[in-house]
């Protein structure tokens, strides 16, 4: 939403970032944080944008709120699917992302939503919007992981890794600080011995 005061000054409302605008140059911007513990999703969708197949998701995610504190992170790749997703989500507070780093699409925007979690995030599950759509009991068995204090916890269906992958937020600040030839395969090789796997 934007609030036009007068011909150079604007505010826009987004999610819980309010941004304060001046001849159309941001000045001024914060966040309304959630102030207990919350579990957080950061929704992947700089890659292969769909406002479809993100509402898909975000719809299974909030099926939970009555049981959890959300914390909802989209990354995009651009000011046009930002726009779109306004527009899908006029009335709905999440946090939305620009990813800062296409030429490595998927790890510049897991970084990207891990700085934008909540501080009082306990752990994120990284959603990529192009797999297919989850379930509520598989994004609450990785709440339960998180909540047990599982560093990485990743799902198995048929003996194979799938998707998606959580993190608890002991590990928000290595991810941050990663290098982007190291990325998520890198993470999951350091720290094999504290990977917790669920059964879906």
């Amino acid at each position: 939403m934007k609030i036009k005061i007068n011909d150079e000054f604007v505010i826009e409302l987004f999610g819980r970032k309010k941004v304060f605008k001046l001849k159309g140059v941001p000045f001024f911007e914060f966040e309304f944080l959630p102030k207990r513990p919350c579990i957080s999703f950061i929704i992947l969708a700089a890659k292969d944008f769909s406002s479809k197949k993100i509402k898909d998701i975000i719809s299974v995610i909030e099926s939970l709120k009555q049981k959890y504190i959300l914390d909802i992170v989209i990354v995009v790749s651009n000011e046009k699917d930002l726009d779109e997703l306004q527009r899908v989500f006029p009335k709905s507070f999440y946090k939305v992302n620009i990813s800062d780093a296409l030429e490595n699409p998927v790890f510049s925007s897991v970084k990207c939503g891990i700085r934008a979690v909540s501080p009082y995030s306990i752990g994120a599950v990284l959603i990529f919007a192009n797999r297919p759509t989850l379930t509520p009991d598989v994004l609450e068995k990785l709440i339960y992981a998180i909540q047990k204090g599982n560093l990485i916890s990743i799902p198995i269906k048929d003996n194979k890794r799938t998707h998606p992958i959580a993190f608890s937020s002991l590990l928000f600040n290595v991810i941050k600080n990663l290098r982007k030839e190291k990325g998520i395969p890198y993470m999951l090789r350091k720290y094999r011995e504290n990977i917790s796997y669920v059964e879906i």
